[in-house]
């Protein structure tokens, strides 16, 4: 649903978002973040700036936004953050509308190295979003304690530990509410490099083991 790589026509987005960065309340294990809003499909485009503490994976009205992966992208999160810029207005429909954020440890929170000296919570131990969709009049919507919360499929997830995925609990239940973390909103810098993205299919070969002279 658009690319990344625009520039902010906003200069309050180039300074940094003035929205809340949301978690889930205790009790929740599985982080979805969601949130029901109005629009008028007259006031646009629409452009959602996102980014989060962790992983996202954005959905508006069960469409996913743009096809990049692992975003926000591998950071030092002590030093800066990674947004992303995506031209929604496609996804919109008037009257009532649906934001979904899925959110999994990524980098942020997954233990890092492997065995006894694996690093767990390496930068924080609480995962967010931060997110607004701006249009042609303003701020449609933004990210705050008014988001709800509650259950996804998957049960479990992390760098080197891959994904559990229980697809007996697509059913995306509302169950808790959000809070907000704290967090610099000056850390925040536009996506600087090309997306992350699924690699082309490669055919399969046999291969020689033998050693040969040429060392291929």
């Amino acid at each position: 649903a658009g690319s990344h790589q625009r520039q902010p026509r906003f200069a309050c987005l180039v300074r940094g978002y003035d929205r809340a960065t949301i978690g889930w309340r205790p009790g929740n294990g599985r982080k979805l973040r969601l949130k029901t809003f109005e629009h008028d499909v007259a006031k646009l485009p629409v452009d959602l700036f996102i980014s989060a503490l962790g992983l996202y994976r954005c959905f508006i009205n069960g469409v996913r936004v743009g096809s990049d992966l692992l975003t926000p992208g591998w950071t030092n999160y002590d030093d800066r953050l990674a947004y992303q810029r995506y031209d929604v207005s496609n996804l919109l429909k008037p009257g009532p509308n649906r934001i979904e954020i899925w959110l999994a440890d990524g980098w942020y929170r997954s233990p890092l190295m492997w065995g006894a000296k694996a690093i767990p919570n390496c930068w924080g131990d609480r995962i967010g979003a931060i997110a607004d969709l701006i249009g042609a009049d303003g701020t449609v919507l933004s990210t705050d304690t008014t988001w709800r919360s509650g259950v996804l499929p998957i049960l479990q997830s992390g760098i080197y530990f891959g994904e559990v995925y229980d697809a007996r609990q697509e059913n995306y239940a509302e169950t808790h509410g959000t809070e907000k973390l704290p967090f610099d909103r000056a850390l925040l810098v536009a996506h600087e490099t090309a997306a992350a993205g699924v690699a082309a299919a490669c055919s399969g070969r046999k291969l020689d083991r033998r050693w040969r002279q040429d060392g291929l």
